[in-house]
């Protein structure tokens, strides 16, 4: 058995008797099961979760589990709890947040996930939970950066007014763009790109020094657990290439609700107050609307008032705050570009 625990696990507030290890592939599905069960709000079945993990598309590289020492390893009734994380490019893992009725539990899963994901070779750790909830104060013990962000929705019925609204009010200051799709071989661009659209940006400052461009790409990549196929950059002329463009939109598909997630809309500085954040909103409004999708979410940080103001004004509705958590290992080297 793979026995987890921390050197410095002197200072976690568990119960003697009780230990994490890492399990292997037979015991994925019922680690996923009990996670899931535990994690109600997350949007997906343990099917879907499976089934993505399979295809690559969400690998679920670190399984945990906390037992009592004395559980035979055999069988998962004596489980306490689980946690799961998933290594990413560029030194990235995300971690679900660990499932245990205890708290202690909880943060001895949580200790030993970021450093089995560091063990690895993950330079920082990523994680998202409801915030001011019951694990706030285990998740600054162990991750030192956060900000929140808002989710706002919006109905297929509500996607068509929103659209006719832009195209009504805005029908003279709205630019002509040409939207370009994300192709692998164009991932620097795109790096350089997103990278030009965070500076002066309101969107997660309190992390964004902390990561490198390409860790936030991979960030956004997860959401949804889903392919780029909504990622588009916009240029002026056709032939604009993505280091031309004057901004991107990254939209993922949760397959298990079909709801489209705006998880990233952004302008370079040069091209910003001339109407390119609204033409590229209804660029994304109108592939929801022809691809069929139920509704589209958007995730804005919950400091950025004028982005929230122009979503309200636009027919979304508020659906939840959610707190992104963030652990840097500063000598793993990578800084932010």
């Amino acid at each position: 058995m793979n026995d987890l625990r921390p050197a410095d696990d002197s200072r976690n507030d568990a119960s003697d008797g009780v230990r994490v290890r890492r399990v292997d592939d037979r015991w994925r599905e019922a680690v996923v099961r009990r996670l899931l069960a535990g994690r109600p709000q997350f949007d997906a079945t343990v099917a879907q979760v499976l089934q993505e993990h399979e295809s690559g598309l969400l690998p679920l590289n670190g399984l945990l589990v906390a037992e009592r020492s004395t559980a035979p390893p055999g069988s998962s009734a004596g489980w306490l709890g689980v946690a799961v994380y998933t290594l990413g490019r560029d030194g990235s893992a995300n971690l679900w947040p660990p499932v245990a009725e205890s708290l202690a539990v909880r943060g001895r899963l949580l200790a030993a996930a970021i450093a089995a994901a560091r063990s690895e070779g993950a330079g920082y750790v990523q994680l998202l939970a409801a915030p001011e909830g019951d694990d706030d104060p285990l998740f600054a013990r162990h991750l030192f950066a956060y900000t929140d962000l808002q989710f706002l929705t919006l109905d297929a019925s509500g996607l068509a007014m929103a659209a006719t609204r832009l195209r009504s009010q805005f029908s003279k200051d709205l630019p002509s763009l040409h939207a370009r799709l994300f192709r692998e071989e164009d991932r620097e661009e795109w790096v350089r790109l997103l990278a030009r659209s965070f500076d002066g940006s309101r969107d997660c400052p309190e992390i964004c020094t902390l990561r490198t461009t390409e860790q936030a790409l991979l960030s956004i990549e997860l959401t949804g657990h889903t392919s780029t196929s909504g990622w588009r950059a916009y240029g002026r002329a056709p032939g604009d290439s993505v280091e031309e463009a004057v901004g991107l939109a990254m939209a993922t598909h949760h397959q298990a609700v079909d709801v489209r997630e705006l998880a990233y809309i952004g302008v370079r500085p040069s091209a910003r107050r001339q109407g390119i954040a609204r033409a590229m909103l209804l660029d994304v409004f109108t592939a929801c609307l022809r691809d069929g999708c139920g509704a589209l979410v958007v995730s804005v940080d919950c400091g950025n008032t004028p982005a929230v103001s122009l979503y309200r004004s636009l027919g979304f509705e508020f659906v939840e705050r959610q707190r992104v958590w963030l652990d840097v290992d500063l000598r793993s080297g990578r800084r932010p570009l």
